[in-house]
């Protein structure tokens, strides 16, 4: 930050955002002027061109302002709204742009060039009118605006469409409701009007600014900054709460209180943050924030970040490479622009999502979960799901719906840090603006070696934001995939010795669109007439939204982030239907079909006992399954690779490449593992899911299709099942 800036922003400053403008008003004669002479607005060109005061370096504050002013976003450099729009409807436009004429005087870049003629948001929007500043030299109205200055723009009417600027809205609002405008407490006052020099600096708009480059955890502080201040860092007066121009500089909006690397290595927004969210030192090593209670009795855990956002490597010494260490913290980019704004609105400051999210698994931390298990960096096929860097780039390369483009980002780290799906993997803007990826199409080919033996795949048709879930969510490998497997191509394929094709986890959408089962010949697997869950948010969006089917119920609840349609009970029962796509202002389940959590409870648990029912058929047929990969052993106890299952033949079948039998064993056991790791396909795609369990045991109980299955031991399976109550044994669905 230059040192010009820092001065002026001691007497001068400020505005929050690097955007011009809104509907509002500006006049002098708004509430909290500071006397009852209003000073008439002269236009922002007497405060260079006629006084020839704030021009230049030889100018009488030695500030260049109006050079900083006329390249930054007040100056509207964009030229947003353009001047066509700004001629035809300055109603929309005038409160806040160019209340004093001045688009048509100035010029680009001094006084004197080429007059601009663009909306801008001129000296007296901000300072008010400046005609006694001019012809008395007293300060003007507002010499150092306040956060209620800035909020006559950037508020609950400012038009984030035509701006750009979805990041916008409500600004002033949000932060009247936020920590920052309650940072001034009892607890930080030496007395009425001033803050301890140590807390200022967090806590203060103006210790803010005084003590920026005071940077450190506990012991930095405590010895920079006595808590009850010195001569050469005395208590703060005034003691106002951190706001705008805390952290914005009026005449260059884009510019923070800390620039790039200053202090700490990182972004601007990084230094900005974290002088106060304490996380870095200068070597990027990990500090003892000040309000950590290992060091700081009168603290807690929720006023730090240093135990959430500092991501550890993993300890990958398990068996096979296993992790052993869960998530420690959240793997930032300090050199991103956007560190901070990914994940968080800093004018709220709300934390409710976050704190959805971090119980959603997205966020899980557990070492063998779906973000820490391996490490991802070396198995670059894994890195699409696994990583929050492989989705973003595969989401990208997939947005013109060809993903051929794709490249895993990551290269081998021994030292890798597992990264969850954080905010940014979906989020575009902290205002919920969803990223866009296209329509996939997903590549269900199977490989021996390097050779590609088969060529299958399905096309996902655009379901609009849910898009950005379908690339995790449709499987690796489809029933598809087995059923296309024959000897060709130089390869051998031969279902006696045959490593399971397997679908892996989470196939969601591909439960949905009917996309990843083992169909069985000469069966038909079509949809309930009634069926509209795979329309959701496409054709049918009274009170479903717009953005397709994942979003449309698994956002829709209150508690939106934590992703499920349903609230639990602490015994995992449903409790109640928290998903309003469900009911509610829908057409859905309303009236006769409303959804009851005991009836809900039951469909659930009977959809496990079939599963369990098919599990107990496998066996019968010499594959048991266990909860570890590869999941089918041959014998109920698992071993070593050994015992793995690689020969599907049934006893009698000589037709190794599984013409006969092979497939269908195989089938079958893909059917299990893909529901058994599809918690939801009972809702999913409720007859799609009862008819590939149906027929995978109709199958193993003699090795034909009949349309009969001996469920006796499992009546619960037995009424789910049942596709035809009336009629005497159990029908297909």
């Amino acid at each position: 930050m230059t040192g010009k800036r820092i001065a002026w922003l001691a007497t001068f400053l400020a505005i929050v955002l690097a955007v011009s403008g809104c509907v509002g008003s500006l006049t002098d004669s708004d509430e909290g002027a500071p006397n009852a002479f209003i000073p008439s607005n002269l236009g922002m060109d007497v405060c260079w061109t006629t006084a020839g005061c704030h021009d230049s370096a030889t100018s009488f504050d030695n500030n260049q302002i109006y050079s900083d002013w006329s390249q930054a976003g007040h100056a509207n450099v964009l030229n947003v709204p353009d001047t066509n729009f700004f001629g035809n409807s300055p109603e929309n436009c005038t409160g806040c742009h160019d209340i004093s004429g001045d688009s048509a005087n100035l010029g680009y870049g001094g006084p004197g060039d080429t007059p601009i003629n663009r909306p801008v948001v001129g000296c007296e929007a901000c300072h008010g009118g400046v005609e006694r500043h001019f012809s008395s030299y007293v300060p003007p109205p507002y010499p150092l605006p306040d956060f209620d200055r800035c909020g006559q723009c950037h508020n609950q009417t400012f038009d984030t469409v035509s701006h750009g600027a979805p990041e916008g809205e409500a600004i002033v609002e949000n932060y009247r409701a936020s920590p920052h405008f309650r940072s001034v407490n009892d607890a930080v006052k030496a007395d009425a009007n001033r803050a301890f020099a140590r807390c200022s600096k967090c806590h203060t708009d103006r210790g803010a600014k005084d003590y920026r480059n005071v940077s450190g955890g506990y012991d930095t502080l405590v010895a920079a900054l006595p808590r009850d201040g010195t001569a050469a860092t005395p208590n703060i007066f005034p003691a106002e709460p951190v706001q705008c121009r805390t952290c914005h500089f009026g005449h260059t909006p884009e510019d923070l209180l800390l620039g790039q690397n200053e202090n700490v290595p990182g972004s601007s927004e990084f230094n900005t943050c974290t002088n106060c969210h304490q996380l870095t030192d200068s070597t990027g090593s990990r500090i003892r924030a000040y309000h950590d209670p290992v060091v700081n009795t009168r603290s807690s855990v929720e006023e730090i970040i240093t135990d959430t956002h500092f991501g550890e490597a993993g300890s990958f010494t398990g068996a096979n490479g296993a992790n052993v260490l869960p998530i420690a913290g959240y793997v930032l980019d300090a050199n991103d622009g956007r560190v901070c704004r990914n994940c968080h609105n800093q004018h709220s400051a709300d934390l409710a999502i976050n704190r959805q999210w971090i119980q959603s698994d997205h966020a899980d931390t557990t070492a063998l979960g779906a973000w820490a298990h391996y490490n991802w960096s070396d198995r670059p096929d894994c890195q699409r799901c696994h990583t929050l860097a492989g989705y973003q780039a595969y989401a990208a390369a997939n947005a013109d719906g060809d993903d051929s483009d794709y490249s895993p980002p990551l290269s081998p780290d021994p030292n890798y840090r597992p990264q969850m799906l954080y905010c940014h993997g979906c989020h575009a803007d902290n205002a919920g603006g969803l990223n866009s990826t296209g329509p996939m199409t997903a590549d269900y080919s199977y490989y021996s070696g390097s050779t590609q033996v088969t060529t299958e795949s399905f096309a996902y048709t655009g379901v609009a934001g849910s898009n950005l879930c379908m690339p995790c969510h449709t499987a690796l490998q489809s029933g598809a995939t087995i059923a296309g497997l024959v000897s060709g191509n130089g390869v051998s394929v031969s279902f006696s010795n045959q490593s399971r094709i397997q679908p892996h986890y989470l196939a969601a959408g591909g439960v949905l669109y009917r996309g990843v089962g083992y169909e069985y010949a000469g069966t038909i697997y079509d949809d309930y007439p009634f069926f509209r869950h795979n329309a959701i948010g496409i054709a049918y969006t009274a009170g479903l939204g717009v953005e397709g089917p994942c979003i449309g119920c698994h956002l829709s609840s209150p508690e939106s982030h934590l992703l499920s349609p349903f609230s639990r009970d602490s015994g995992g029962r449903i409790s109640s239907v928290a998903s309003t796509a469900c009911g509610g202002n829908t057409d859905c389940h309303v009236g006769q079909f409303a959804l009851d959590a005991a009836e809900l409870n039951e469909e659930e648990e009977r959809f496990h006992e079939a599963l369990d029912a098919l599990e107990q058929k496998l066996a019968t047929n010499g594959y048991f399954f266990a909860p570890s990969y590869p999941y089918f052993f041959n014998t109920s106890v698992p071993g070593p690779p050994s015992t793995w299952v690689t020969d599907w033949l049934s006893p009698g079948d000589t037709q190794i490449d599984g013409s006969v039998t092979g497939k269908d064993n195989m089938g079958a056991a893909f059917n299990f593992d893909l529901l058994h790791h599809d918690p939801g396909a009972w809702v999913h795609n409720r007859r799609y899911t009862k008819r590939l369990i149906f027929d995978s045991i109709d199958w193993l109980e003699d090795n034909t299709l009949d349309g009969t299955v001996d469920l006796s031991a499992f009546p619960e399976a037995a009424a789910y099942l049942d596709g035809d109550p009336v009629t005497t044994g159990v029908q297909r669905p």
